[in-house]
């Protein structure tokens, strides 16, 4: 059985829109899809519930909203049932066909299949330049490479229910707390192999989903230098050497688009990229920046009005653009 397992947080709209697209994967196949909400409210419990497949393909979770994020997340896997579980966001809506005709075409059964969803540009341009066909890999350091970045994308891959049953949730709450990290790490820790890369179209955007949280809360310089960072390098080293984790967190915001020129201006213009904020996480930020040096000094130099007002001007050519 696949199950997806959706951990969501205050979010009911983005909730109710996934279930309304879900209605015709509930009626003809066979999955199940599980709600694990800490909201600070009952809004989200009563549209799971008033869903006509609640109690039978829908199920719902409900965990104290002081529970913080990254134990949230191993509980909810924990408390998942299925043979293969794909831990989810509410920022995306999971194409649940190609998932089940991924999953049973499969001729081992992985402990990890990591999916790379060919809807997004970026993901597909990593897909079709490193990994280039669908394969298996029983080297886990080398398949941590590669992947380890994208397993950070809740909806980036599905675990095996014998892994998620060897996870020690206490001790890796005690290890990962806070970074935002621990699903990928956790992974790290636990797996045994065999492992598989592959290329789908996985999901699509919720239409109702503004950005990501670490977005939206300002946060975005600490959690992918910082917090990324040193979720790496606590990985321990009989899993990752010291080079193997050099070479993921010099890499990663390459395949992110994070720490790019472009993607610093735009962190700019919604106050997640300043000069305070590059001191003080410059130690993480020059080991992992993902642009020149220039580059770093225009990005810090360049008033953030200006850039706002760039901004709007794009915005209303592009409203022009479309009502002509």
């Amino acid at each position: 059985m696949f199950e997806i397992v959706l951990v969501t947080y205050n979010h009911p709209e983005l909730i109710e829109y996934i279930l309304g697209e879900y209605q015709n994967y509930f009626a003809s196949l066979d999955f199940v899809l599980s709600v694990h909400d800490s909201s600070e409210n009952d809004d989200t419990k009563a549209i799971v519930q008033s869903n006509k497949y609640y109690g039978t393909k829908l199920r719902y979770y409900r965990y104290d909203s002081s529970v913080c994020v990254d134990k949230k997340t191993l509980l909810a896997l924990k408390n998942s049932t299925g043979d293969y579980v794909m831990l989810a966001g509410d920022g995306w809506v999971v194409r649940i066909d190609n998932m089940l005709h991924l999953i049973e075409g499969l001729d081992r059964q992985y402990e990890i299949v990591t999916v790379y969803n060919l809807a997004i540009d970026e993901y597909a341009h990593f897909y079709n330049k490193y990994v280039r066909a669908d394969c298996g890999e029983d080297d886990i350091c080398k398949y941590l490479r590669q992947n380890y970045w994208y397993l950070a994308l809740y909806g980036g891959s599905v675990v095996r229910r014998e892994l998620i049953g060897r996870i020690d949730v206490d001790e890796m709450v005690q290890k990962y707390n806070g970074k935002g990290f621990i699903y990928p790490s956790t992974l790290a820790e636990y797996a045994h192999g065999p492992l598989y890369t592959a290329g789908i179209v996985s999901m699509n955007p919720n239409i109702y989903k503004k950005a990501a949280g670490w977005f939206l809360n300002h946060q975005a310089m600490r959690t992918w230098t910082k917090s990324f960072y040193e979720s790496v390098y606590l990985i321990s080293d009989g899993v990752l050497g010291e080079g193997d984790k050099q070479f993921i967190v010099s890499t990663a915001n390459r395949h992110t688009g994070f720490l790019t020129f472009s993607n610093l201006l735009r962190w700019k213009t919604h106050d997640n990229f300043d000069y305070s904020l590059y001191r003080e996480y410059k130690f993480y930020f020059n080991k992992m920046r993902a642009c020149n040096r220039l580059q770093l000094f225009v990005a810090l130099i360049i008033p953030k009005a200006l850039l706002k007002l760039i901004r709007r001007a794009k915005r209303a050519i592009f409203n022009n653009g479309e009502e002509q």
